[in-house]
């Protein structure tokens, strides 16, 4: 007895030659809306370089995209120097780092807790953690400067600083909760 052991395929229409030509067209597309898309990004980016360049008389009187008659690079020195870009700089920078360090600290001590400790209310702690990923920012200032005020922390780097910890924390543990998950339940001692 023989039995054919070739199975037949349904076919369906469109999966033939023209669907190649049509993926490769949607292919082009796509590649198209993306660079079209990066351009736009990056068009304010070189807008800003230009005028960067250029002196007050030449940003009123040119083209936006025009380049300037002669660039002048000292501008940067200028800005530097004169305009305390570089105390607004590292202020920016440390108030970030340690805003980060504290928030993936924090952060890594409640995952831990929630997905290695087993204890009532975990998951409502999880849950309340997860709904301040819904709650706006902007719908919380008035009341965080009022708070601020009232603990004289205004004009203070301690209340950007908290700010950011508060509102880093839920992203944060979403994206430490699958690491965490991920561990191995036992760990070995080293011998």
């Amino acid at each position: 007895m023989k039995t054919d052991t070739a199975v037949r395929l349904p076919t369906y229409p469109g999966t033939g030659r023209g669907s190649a030509w049509l993926r490769r067209f949607g292919y082009i597309l796509l590649y198209f809306l993306l660079s079209l898309v990066a351009l736009l990004q990056i068009l304010p980016l070189v807008w800003l370089l230009l005028f960067s360049l250029k002196n007050n008389q030449e940003v009123f009187d040119m083209a936006p995209f025009s380049l300037p008659a002669t660039p002048r690079w000292e501008n940067y020195v200028k800005v530097w120097t004169e305009g305390n870009i570089s105390l607004y700089f590292f202020n920016s920078v440390w108030i970030t780092v340690v805003s980060v360090v504290f928030t993936v600290l924090f952060a890594s001590l409640v995952t831990f807790a929630i997905t290695r400790m087993r204890w009532k209310g975990r998951s409502l702690v999880l849950g309340l953690f997860m709904v301040g990923l819904m709650i706006p920012v902007h719908s919380t200032l008035i009341p965080l400067f009022s708070l601020f005020l009232k603990l004289h922390l205004t004009d203070h780097p301690l209340s950007v600083i908290l700010s950011y910890i508060a509102f880093n924390m839920p992203i944060t543990i979403m994206i430490l909760l699958g690491f965490y998950y991920a561990l191995p339940g036992k760990w070995k001692k080293p011998q």
